[in-house]
């Protein structure tokens, strides 16, 4: 398995399985406060449950996201590097070319003028 897609995984099945714990201690508070009676005993500790799993549930989402950039930058590929100046590659770019380089001769002579054909 690649680099932090365990925590992924966990971290996102938490988050699911949270789902059973928060909403039935929310149901818990909210009818106790509606018939204003005292609350049941159980809602508290299953708020308290779902709250540390969606605690968890971020934290391995988060290390779990840190764990696949922090390899993915580390492997430098032909598409991620960069040159440290594109313009020196280029013709005409050059500080330091030779005179030749602006009026390049061939085998006739000089490279302006009028041509043969």
């Amino acid at each position: 398995m690649k680099n932090g897609v365990g925590h992924l995984i966990v971290g996102g099945a938490l988050i699911i399985l949270s789902t059973f714990f928060v909403p039935q201690g929310i149901s818990g508070f909210a009818t106790a406060a509606a018939r204003e009676e005292p609350v049941q005993s159980g809602a508290g500790v299953l708020l308290a449950i779902g709250a540390v799993m969606v605690v968890a549930a971020i934290v391995l989402l988060a290390r779990g996201h840190f764990l696949r950039n922090r390899n993915r930058i580390s492997v430098a590929t032909y598409d991620t590097r960069e040159d440290e100046d594109i313009t020196s590659s280029r013709p005409g770019y050059f500080k330091d070319r030779p005179a030749w380089f602006d009026h390049p001769t061939n085998h006739m002579g000089k490279n302006y003028g009028q041509k043969r054909d």
